[in-house]
């Protein structure tokens, strides 16, 4: 990787650095909440780092992001970590802080064999994830976003297999039949349901292209099966 001032990215080692690149590299690492932290330097593209923010966030992050250039195109290990280590968001302990909690709240979710969690799992995750939201509440939007999250975590999905399938909840009364679903919450519809287990399997995806890149041993048949799943399946 080359930049327009002459800098050379292999890995994570720096070779041909100029002055410039220099100090934003040293800009970053005052940012950077551990002493002495091994970045991922080899995520960034450097001749970047002036002009986009993002090549700026993507050395606190895991390895693996060299490709993705926008929000949406990181998946939540990668954004839990540019919030937990970069200085510049809301103060916490790397160690046992909120953001820390929600690292391994999701890693208990995505290393599980089959996505699923107990009743415990989910209390002590809304207890983590409300202390994460309370970073976050000078922004207007998170408060509707934890509503949305809490009624997810709150909803009960009790199939019967009689013909139909009725998805209970407290706060809903929401059916499910071969037409679609009928109720007042569009959360809770057919269509998103599908969609959040599509979004489960895509972030599965990408922790396993990162730990392959990392060299970490992974289940190749795996993989190929859940990528294969969602090029075929059109949420």
């Amino acid at each position: 990787m080359i930049c327009c001032v002459g800098i050379l990215v292999f890995g994570n080692a720096f070779s041909k650095a100029c002055q410039l690149c220099l100090e934003w590299k040293s800009e970053i690492l005052n940012n950077h909440r551990q002493r002495d932290p091994k970045l991922k330097w080899g995520n960034c593209n450097p001749s970047a780092w002036r002009t986009d923010y993002w090549e700026l966030a993507k050395a606190y992050m895991p390895q693996g992001q060299l490709r993705m250039r926008a929000a949406n195109e990181f998946d939540a290990s990668a954004l839990l970590n540019l919030v937990n280590y970069c200085a510049r968001f809301p103060p916490v302990d790397v160690n046992t802080g909120p953001v820390k909690e929600m690292i391994r709240c999701r890693n208990d979710l995505m290393h599980s064999a089959n996505l699923l969690v107990t009743d415990a799992w989910i209390k002590n995750f809304k207890a983590v994830m409300t202390r994460f939201f309370q970073l976050f509440r000078q922004v207007p939007s998170m408060a509707q976003t934890e509503e949305k999250i809490n009624e997810a975590l709150a909803f009960d999905i009790s199939p019967h297999l009689m013909g139909v399938a009725h998805f209970e909840c407290a706060a809903m009364d929401t059916v499910v039949t071969d037409g679609g679903v009928s109720g007042s919450g569009s959360l809770f519809s057919l269509q998103n349901i599908c969609q959040r287990e599509a979004d489960l399997l895509q972030e599965r995806v990408w922790e396993m292209r990162h730990r392959a890149e990392e060299e970490e041993e992974i289940d190749t048949e795996q993989l190929t099966t859940l990528e294969h799943f969602l090029k075929i399946n059109n949420f």
